[in-house]
């Protein structure tokens, strides 16, 4: 009963993009639920050095209310940190989270099959 309830939020598609000096990612967002998240928390991509320290954290220019049942929207989000897929291969991680204002910490688990640490879904790690 609880798949058919609420929102099922979820990311189909996660592609780097090549944009003159700048590496952007671009994520389809779904929801496969029958009502939209409600509220417009902010969505964040967090980068981790391989000790897990946090080096950036990019806010995904989105408002979550706007992914409505049975439709997809895609976001694009450049950083600061540059190359980040070379980093990625050295061992860095790349997440994304849905921080409650409340709290400023990410906690929203998305409906698909990745790791979830700390309120964060990991979208690239590299096998240990």
């Amino acid at each position: 009963m609880l798949l058919n309830m609420g929102y099922r939020l979820w990311i189909s598609e996660a592609a780097w993009k090549r944009e003159g000096q700048e590496d952007c990612l671009c994520l389809t967002w779904n929801n496969d639920g029958v009502a939209p998240f409600y509220k417009n928390w902010p969505v964040y991509l967090y980068l981790e050095d391989p000790s897990g320290n946090t080096v950036d954290k990019t806010e995904i220019n989105m408002l979550l209310s706007s992914v409505l049942p049975d439709t997809q929207l895609i976001t694009r989000t450049v950083f600061e940190t540059r190359d980040i897929p070379a980093l990625l291969k050295e061992g860095y991680a790349l997440s994304v989270g849905i921080e409650d204002p409340m709290t400023e910490k990410p906690g929203v688990r998305l409906a698909m099959d990745c790791a979830y640490q700390n309120g964060r879904n990991i979208l690239w790690q590299k096998e240990k």
